[in-house]
């Protein structure tokens, strides 16, 4: 099966890369910021604002367009990589008598890795768009409210300057906003973004050239995957086996009891979760005894045993 580990890891040159460009970004926010006449009348700042705007704009599009070209080099190599991983681990099925060698030169195997770069890539074209609007109201915010602070006499054009920089550095290049009507409810820095976009289009390309390897060798079966510090509701169905038709006696329907296909079940948003072929009465990866030490605490730091997601979110914590 695909561990978990290397999924996890996947989106980590791409978060550097759009880590690199926000910092750009921000530092020409803040230079741009430290150029404004705070002083200037109502009228002339902001005609000065709408000019600085048009240009902040222009130069996050700019970033973000040559950003885009190198990203979707990269997820073309991921992509591309992954799908070699998932043959990788049906080749035990060569042992049992299955014929794995020819799945990828079958259509439907070409036709859906095109089509996993096709969805991951827009994934990557929404977030450039949304990253360019949100990163220059943020602009027009940090200027408006440094404006506000000099003209109230509470503070210093200096002083509104580095407060200005300091809540947009502190804030990041915000990429992607949840909304309810008006209000805006949540909201994602672009490094978070970046990683939940590739997690999700890489590993739902992955399952859906696991359902066509096992179409190809005509196999209904499938082992879900498992690991600690799953989400409770995965925590249900994760090690289990499951019926691709929903027909078997013995095991369960696979949509139906993980929920593949939605955002939140198996292979949806930032799910880490894979499946694979299983053959009834042949050895499992995942028994019993083995998911119910999943969550056991094995990794010391600071002195402190912690469960191996524990250490994991603690160390994405310190990156």
């Amino acid at each position: 099966m695909i561990d978990f580990r290397y999924l996890d890891s996947l989106p980590d040159e791409l978060v550097e890369m759009y880590a690199e460009t926000e910092t750009r970004i921000l530092a020409d926010m803040a230079e741009r910021i430290a150029s404004m006449d705070f002083y200037a009348a109502s009228v002339q700042f902001q005609e000065r604002m709408l000019q600085e705007m048009g240009l902040e704009h222009a130069y996050i599009t700019k970033e973000l367009s040559a950003l885009t070209g190198k990203t979707v080099a990269e997820i073309e190599k991921l992509i591309s990589d992954a799908g070699a991983e998932v043959l990788k681990q049906n080749a035990f099925l060569d042992k049992l008598g299955f014929d794995v060698s020819g799945i990828a030169g079958s259509e439907r195997w070409k036709k859906q890795l095109a089509e996993g770069l096709r969805k991951t890539s827009l994934l990557f074209s929404n977030l450039t768009r949304t990253t360019a609007n949100t990163a220059s109201r943020q602009f027009e915010k940090a200027c408006d409210q440094a404006y506000m602070d000099v003209t109230s006499g509470a503070f210093s054009p200096q002083e509104a300057i580095a407060n200005a920089v300091r809540r947009l550095s502190a804030q990041g290049v915000r990429t992607v906003e949840y909304h309810n009507g008006e209000i805006t409810y949540h909201t994602d820095n672009i490094d978070v973004a970046v990683r939940r976009a590739v997690l999700t289009g890489v590993n739902q390309t992955t399952a859906e050239l696991q359902l066509t390897a096992n179409a190809e060798l005509g196999l209904d079966l499938v082992e879900v995957s498992a690991h600690a510090g799953a989400r409770p509701s995965h925590q249900e169905w994760q090690g289990g086996i499951y019926s691709l038709s929903g027909k078997s006696l013995k095991y369960g329907d696979f949509r139906d009891e993980t929920g593949y296909g939605t955002g939140e079940g198996l292979c949806g948003w930032n799910c880490r979760h894979t499946f694979f072929p299983y053959v009834d009465g042949s050895p499992r990866v995942w028994n019993e005894d083995a998911l119910s030490h999943l969550n056991d605490k094995t990794v010391e730091y600071n002195g402190e045993m912690l469960t191996e997601y524990e250490a994991s979110q603690t160390q994405r914590y310190i990156e």
